[in-house]
C-alpha cells in the first residue's frame, strides 16, 4: 500500500478520497504526510478519529475535544482505556452518555472501571457484570451491596454454566463422531441417540436456569432492593 501510495501522481496523492482511504489502512502515515490537510477542517479530523490514529500524535485540545473523543472511542472502544489511563478523565465524563456506557461495558464489562459516572447506575453495572463478573469491583458501594448475595448466587450461575455447556457440547461432539466412524448396530445406534438427546435435554435446562437467574437479578433490581448476605439494607 505504501510502495503504491508513493506512486501515485501529486494529484492523486491530494486527492481526499484517496488520502481518506489510505487513512483507513495506514492512519499514522497518513496524519503525518497529511497532517495539514487533517487539520485543515473539523470535518476532516473527524473521518480521522474513525481511523486507528494513535492517540500519541493528536494534540492536547483534540483530546480534551468531546465530540472527537465519541467518535474515537464508538469507533475503537480501546481507546476508553488510553484516554482513562493518560488522565483525560474529564473529557470522558463529558463524552459518554448512557447509550455510549451501555455499549462500552456490552463491548467489555470492565470497561466499567473508567466510567466513575456510571458506576452507580443499576442498568450499567447489571450489563457489565453479565460480560464480565470481574466488573463487580468497580460499582460503587451500593450496587456492590446489592449483589452482595443476589449477583453471586444467581448471576455467577452464568459463568458456571457457560462451563458446563461447553463440557456438554463437547461430549455431543464425542457421540457424533463415534456415530459417524463406527459401523453400528441397531442397538448401539439407538443408546447413542438416546445419549445425545438426554444431553440436549441437560443443555436446554441449563440454558433456562440462566435465564431464570438474570430474570431474579433484573427484578429485584427494579424492585429497588438492596440486600447483603440476606439482609434487606434497602428498598424502595
Amino acid at each position: 500500500m505504501l510502495f503504491f501510495w508513493e506512486n501515485l501522481s501529486e494529484e492523486l496523492q491530494n486527492d481526499p478520497e484517496l488520502i481518506f482511504a489510505y487513512a483507513r489502512k495506514w492512519a499514522t502515515t497518513a496524519y503525518r504526510e497529511k497532517r495539514e490537510f487533517f487539520r485543515s477542517s473539523r470535518e476532516n479530523m473527524k473521518e480521522l478519529m474513525k481511523t486507528n490514529i494513535s492517540l500519541a500524535l493528536l494534540e492536547e485540545e483534540d483530546l480534551e475535544d468531546t465530540e472527537y473523543m465519541q467518535i474515537a472511542i464508538m469507533s475503537h472502544p480501546i481507546r476508553l482505556m488510553e484516554l482513562f489511563e493518560s488522565g483525560h478523565k474529564e473529557v470522558l465524563k463529558r463524552a459518554i452518555d448512557k447509550e455510549m456506557a451501555l455499549y462500552l461495558v456490552r463491548e467489555s464489562g470492565m470497561n466499567l472501571g473508567c466510567l466513575s459516572a456510571f458506576q452507580n447506575d443499576e442498568d450499567i453495572v447489571y450489563e457489565a457484570i453479565c460480560d464480565d463478573v470481574r466488573a463487580i469491583q468497580y460499582a460503587s458501594p451500593r450496587i456492590q451491596c446489592f449483589f452482595g448475595d443476589t449477583f453471586f448466587v444467581d448471576e455467577l450461575k452464568f459463568k458456571v454454566s457457560t462451563h458446563f455447556i461447553k463440557e456438554r457440547m463437547e461430549q455431543l461432539e464425542q457421540l457424533q463422531t463415534k456415530m459417524g466412524a463406527l459401523v453400528l448396530h441397531n442397538d448401539a445406534l439407538c443408546y447413542l441417540m438416546q445419549e445425545m438427546h438426554l444431553l440436549t435435554e441437560k443443555i436446554k435446562d441449563e440454558f433456562r436456569e440462566i435465564e431464570n437467574a438474570k430474570q431474579k437479578v433484573k427484578q429485584k433490581m427494579q424492585d429497588g432492593i438492596i440486600s447483603y448476605r440476606g439482609e434487606i439494607l434497602y428498598k424502595k
